[in-house]
């Protein structure tokens, strides 16, 4: 992802309430049509995460520096670790991610800016723990897609075995959504793992035998790592969890 927009510490107060306002939240000054400039870097940011998501791998390290610094533009703090990340000023995990999900808390933030949060999520959880990555798309053919059902507040992405049809697609995320309205956010971690089949018949089987648990911070979910070995599971940080899932045999 190229970087269209130059930031630094002391840009200009009125850009960041301005792409806040446009790329981030949904707040009453915010103009019934993004900006040029806000219009690129919500594309940018998206295909970004598109493509990581087609590429069964998490977000490149430069796309991850410069969704952090755009991201922190919604920070209300003098001193942002989203910021600091951005910038290449070295990582503190848990501040940064604790200004994740204090931004993922709001009711005004844009529903496919919860989904960045996601990815820029698991990035940093990777950077923490590396074991802990998935393994990338399985071989043969698969399609993927990041769905969004905007009455659900719900985005959900998907990997689908085979080469269904655009219908066949759309009625694959409408039983992912039953199935995530199931077994809630585990759920949509659980798709998002490449490997993980929207489509298979058995899907509800294999995520209750891979599913391990949630916790509220890497640190909390230690034990489960140590009982079930580092190098057998892998994990997502989605909707302000860490899910562990026993990886495929």
């Amino acid at each position: 992802m190229e970087k269209s927009h130059e930031h630094s510490d002391n840009a200009p107060d009125d850009i960041r309430r301005r792409l806040r306002s446009e790329l981030i939240e949904e707040l009453p000054d915010s103009p019934p049509s993004p900006s040029h400039i806000a219009t690129q870097l919500r594309t940018a940011i998206q295909t970004a995460v598109l493509q990581a998501h087609l590429g069964g791998r998490p977000l490149e390290q430069d796309d991850a520096h410069i969704i952090a610094e755009f991201m922190s533009f919604a920070v209300d703090r003098p001193a942002s670790h989203l910021a600091a990340f951005g910038h290449r000023n070295g990582l503190d995990y848990d501040g940064t991610r604790e200004e994740l999900l204090e931004l993922a808390a709001r009711p005004t933030l844009r529903l496919e800016m919860r989904e960045v949060i996601n990815w820029l999520s698991s990035y940093l959880l990777y950077q923490q723990a590396p074991e802990l990555e998935p393994p990338g798309n399985p071989p043969g053919a698969w399609r993927h897609e990041i769905a969004y059902k905007e009455e659900l507040g719900l985005t959900a992405a998907l990997h689908i075995r085979g080469n269904p049809t655009r219908a066949e697609a759309s009625d694959v995320f409408e039983t992912a959504t039953r199935f995530v309205l199931e077994h809630g956010v585990p759920a949509l971690a659980f798709l998002r793992l490449p490997g993980s089949d929207a489509a298979a018949p058995d899907l509800d089987e294999d995520f209750r035998a891979r599913y391990i648990g949630s916790f509220p911070t890497l640190r909390s979910a230690f034990a489960a790592l140590v009982r079930e070995g580092f190098g057998a599971v892998c994990a997502a940080d989605v909707g302000g969890e860490v899910h562990l899932f026993r990886r495929y045999p």
